[in-house]
């Protein structure tokens, strides 16, 4: 991209609806039967500002 490109991009007008996503996950190690199990917990969060 040339200079003058991204300039105009940076300087174009802001939209009026804005969605934010934030996804995280974490993984537990649970004892169970005599051996370690890995279990997963996913979590998606999602915010529209209007």
């Amino acid at each position: 991209m040339r200079t003058s490109e991204v300039v105009a991009w940076q300087n174009r007008p802001q939209k009026n609806l804005y969605l934010i996503v934030s996804m995280d996950g974490i993984v537990f190690k649970v004892y169970a039967y005599a051996k370690v199990i890995n279990y997963s917990v996913f979590e998606a969060i999602s915010f529209k500002y209007l």
